[in-house]
C-alpha cells in the first residue's frame, strides 16, 4: 500500500496495463487491486475524494499522505468506534488518541465518512418526490 501512487498518471497506467492482453497474471491482479482500492477509498472517505479531486488535474502521481494511509489502515477501528457511539450515545467517543487520522470525535468521523451521506427520496404526496440529501448529525 505504501508504494501505490495516486493521480491521473497512476490511474492511466493501470487502466492501460489492464487493456494489454499480454499482461502477466500477477501484474493484472496488482492493477485490479489498485483500481478497486482507489474506488473504495474514494467512496468511503470524503477527505480522500476531496484531495484527489483537487490534485487530479496534475499530470504527476504522488505517494499517499500519512493521514490517508492511517484512514485506509484503521477504517475498522473507526467504524467500530462509530458503532459504539451510535449504540451508547451517552458514552464518550472511543478511538485511540492521538491517532494519525486526526479524528477525535464522532462528528470528525462522520464528516470523514462519505458513505454515511446518501441521497434519499423525501416522503411527499406529489407523484414526483424531490431527492434530498440525508446528512447525519446535520454535518
Amino acid at each position: 500500500m505504501n508504494n501505490i501512487a495516486l493521480g491521473p498518471t497512476a490511474l492511466t497506467n493501470v487502466v492501460n496495463d489492464l487493456a494489454t492482453p499480454t499482461i502477466s497474471y500477477a501484474d493484472r491482479m496488482r492493477s485490479l487491486i489498485i483500481v478497486i482500492q482507489m474506488i473504495c477509498e474514494l467512496i468511503t472517505f470524503t477527505r480522500i475524494s476531496d484531495l484527489l479531486a483537487a490534485t487530479f488535474n496534475r499530470s504527476n502521481s504522488s505517494p499517499l499522505p500519512d493521514w490517508m494511509l492511517a484512514l485506509v489502515r484503521n477504517w475498522g477501528d473507526l467504524f467500530a468506534a462509530l458503532l459504539r457511539a451510535d449504540a451508547n450515545p451517552n458514552n464518550s467517543f472511543r478511538l485511540s488518541q492521538p491517532n494519525d487520522m486526526n479524528i477525535v470525535s464522532t462528528l470528525d468521523a462522520v464528516v470523514v465518512l462519505g458513505i454515511l451521506l446518501r441521497s434519499v427520496r423525501a416522503s411527499s404526496s406529489s407523484s414526483n418526490p424531490k431527492p434530498q440529501t440525508l446528512n447525519p448529525l446535520g454535518v
